[in-house]
């Protein structure tokens, strides 16, 4: 018996060499988050809502306990009746701030006045026309009411078109034009009535690289890889010419360099040695910071290669 244990020790040993890069810190696999669910956003002068947000950890788990604390960005349009309970006090955006432990959250609600006879809205659009590239260009739609009856008695240049990012999305006439990365918040305004908000995020094109092993090892890893934007943020997808060395626990990261640190983002365990395969990035990952995906041995914290992400 001791020697089939030995024997089997040595196998893992060869399958996955003790590494000579160690980084000394722990790895997290995530960075925490405060996330706001209230869904109902269109909101009267005067109404009062209870806030909802929840706190996850670095491990992705849900502190039940966390009192997250809210701010108002524009005190004098909104402003706190409780400690989560929120009046609108004046029409338009209503921006609130969700904190907990270093991060935060924010959530808009368009107000109106109840007793405006003029009601604005801009028709949805899919998940798809919402998620635009840099140059990109979108013509909303929208309607106009006046006393519950439809309102076309108005010249174009009286409405009033906002984008709360004007760097990353402008609006004339309705038309949005994408400028850079970002999301923002586009809304209009006509005799003092004020529509509702739509969110539309400007995407990078995919983000390509390609595998190559750590120099100096015993390991082989190639293929292609590359970061394309999604319903939910972003993906991570290998190409049908992937190819990897097995080895015990190989797990994938993204990373600010070709080394697992602290800051590195655990992405999951490697699904196949060999072909296409997709792991999706939480969707508060500011993917700009990761430059370098990683296939790395976690029992015995060792790289088996990378992909520059450029």
């Amino acid at each position: 018996m001791r020697y089939t244990l030995l024997i089997i020790l040595a196998f893992i040993l060869m399958s996955c060499d003790v590494a000579t890069e160690y980084v000394d810190e722990e790895i997290m696999s995530r960075p925490a988050k405060v996330q706001i669910s209230n869904s109902d956003l269109n909101k009267n002068i005067g109404d009062t809502v209870t806030l909802n947000g929840m706190y996850f950890d670095t491990l992705g788990i849900l502190d039940s306990i966390a009192l997250i604390t809210w701010n108002p960005i524009n005190p004098e349009q909104s402003s706190l009746v409780s400690d989560n309970q929120i009046i609108f006090n004046q029409s338009g955006l209503a921006q609130i701030e969700g904190s907990y432990n270093g991060v935060s959250d924010t959530i808009s609600f368009t107000i109106s006045d109840a007793n405006n006879p003029f009601k604005l809205e801009i028709s949805e659009i899919s998940m798809e026309e919402s998620m635009l590239k840099t140059s990109d260009s979108l013509l909303l739609t929208y309607e106009i009411t006046k006393n519950s009856s439809p309102f076309e008695d108005f010249e174009i240049e009286d409405i009033s078109w906002t984008s709360t990012d004007s760097n990353v999305i402008s609006i004339e006439n309705g038309l949005i034009t994408a400028k850079s990365t970002g999301s923002a918040q586009i809304y209009f305004e006509y005799e003092s009535a004020f529509s509702n908000s739509i969110e539309v995020k400007v995407t990078p094109e995919a983000i390509m690289g390609e595998f190559e092993k750590r120099p100096n090892s015993g390991y082989s890893l190639s293929g292609s890889a590359s970061i394309i934007p999604n319903a939910d943020g972003y993906e991570l997808s290998f190409g049908s010419d992937f190819s990897s060395s097995n080895g015990p626990a190989l797990v994938v990261y993204l990373s600010e360099s070709e080394q697992v640190t602290g800051s590195s983002i655990l992405l999951g365990n490697l699904i196949s040695t060999k072909g296409e395969q997709t792991y999706n990035i939480p969707s508060n990952i500011d993917i700009e910071k990761y430059d370098w995906v990683i296939v790395h041995c976690d029992p015995f914290n060792v790289t088996f290669g990378y992909a520059n992400m450029k």
